[in-house]
């Protein structure tokens, strides 16, 4: 088996239980707890990176370090959009709108080859969400 399989089931794996937990406690421990689990999920990668002895720059940690803060607000919003409007209204404008811009990203940023599927992909994803706020 993959070694990148392992490692995506196991961030589902963790992140589903992240989202169980947070759900069992009050409300006013909700960007507390959310914010621990970012500084402890950081410090067992940098625990990892050192115990493999991979190299390590500067740029990998600002990447990082970016890429937990940003993922930490977009949770944030999350938390606060289900708060004042329905799961069902919510969930997918946020998850169709994450596939789109990850998929922009990709092609914009690095270079990534779009096929005619994947162009197609992403205008129903953004027709979608389009529709869903609407309604």
């Amino acid at each position: 088996m993959s070694r990148w399989i392992v490692l995506a089931f196991c961030a589902m794996l963790l992140n589903g239980t992240v989202l169980t937990i947070q759900k069992l406690l009050p409300v006013r421990f909700t960007n507390q707890f959310l914010a621990l689990v970012f500084v402890v999920g950081g410090l067992i990668c940098w625990s990892l990176v050192v115990a493999l002895k991979r190299p390590l720059r500067l740029g990998h940690f600002a990447l990082g370090a970016i890429t937990g803060v940003v993922s930490y607000i977009g949770n944030v919003f999350l938390i606060r959009s289900l708060s004042v409007a329905e799961a069902s209204v919510v969930l997918p404008i946020v998850f169709g709108t994450s596939m789109v811009v990850v998929t922009l990203v990709s092609a914009v940023g690095f270079k990534e080859k779009l096929t005619p599927r994947g162009i197609c992909a992403v205008i129903v994803g953004i027709a979608s969400v389009v529709i869903l706020s609407r309604s």
